[in-house]
């Protein structure tokens, strides 16, 4: 029996063609504004107010938060966000990828000071290199993604300010175990649910809330799921 490895540009081939975007009709983006409600509601009656641990149970549900649909402009936004894309921020690495066993067409120089001096603009991961199948479909099907996707920091990134947004000002994250199961897709949407599973003291006095989490997308696939530790501010005695 022989065995064939794929190579990732073949996935058209088998696909017959890419994987199509969901598509919205002007109804369902309606409800999905109005689904999208209640967690902004949330954090309009929080405002400044402190969420205090005494009043959080074990089984309480975090409001389910919605966002998207995505698409490559809110992935480039995100992208630029990340103050390590800003020219010159950082010296993040200066990595040899064809030696680590990257293509040719997938090896970049992202962040490298020496590459910088001569071209900045090929050290720019959004448009060389490996991350740029994130915002071009050609370049995802070359790594075997249907089409532009949300991954890695950005993944981090929503989970964390879920979890901040619920535990509001006074409020601090310091723990938290992400496991990325799958990405976020153009044209799919993100839910976001949790529940709280623990209230403990810790040995350093910090009064805490474990949160289970789960993000999925419009199908129900999981694409994360995560536990976080929350510090919360205990009323006076």
């Amino acid at each position: 029996m022989s065995v064939r490895i794929l190579d990732c540009s073949d996935i058209d081939q088998y696909l017959g063609k890419p994987i199509e975007e969901t598509l919205w009709s002007d109804d369902d983006i309606a409800a999905l504004e109005d689904r999208k409600l209640p967690w902004i509601q949330m954090l309009h009656d929080l405002g400044h107010k402190e969420r205090w641990w005494d009043d959080v149970k074990i089984g309480d549900p975090l409001p389910e938060r919605v966002f998207g649909p995505h698409s490559v402009a809110s992935f480039a936004t995100e992208w630029r966000a990340y103050i390590v894309n800003t020219w010159g921020t950082m010296n993040l690495r200066k990595l040899d990828l064809l030696a680590l066993g990257f293509t040719a067409q997938m090896a970049g120089w992202e962040n490298d000071p020496d590459v910088q001096r001569v071209n900045p603009e090929l050290t720019d991961g959004a448009y060389y290199g490996p991350s740029r199948g994130h915002l071009f479909p050609r370049w995802a099907r070359k790594i075997g993604m249907p089409r532009a996707y949300g991954y890695g920091a950005s993944m981090g990134a929503w989970v964390t300010d879920f979890l901040t947004g619920w535990a509001g000002e006074h409020g601090r994250v310091i723990h938290s175990v992400a496991n990325y199961r799958g990405p976020a897709l153009s044209g799919d949407i993100t839910v976001q649910t949790a529940e709280v599973v623990s209230k403990f003291v810790d040995e350093e006095g910090r009064h805490l809330v474990q949160i289970k989490h789960k993000m999925a997308n419009q199908k129900g696939i999981v694409l994360c799921t995560a536990t976080g530790e929350i510090q919360l501010p205990k009323k006076a005695v």
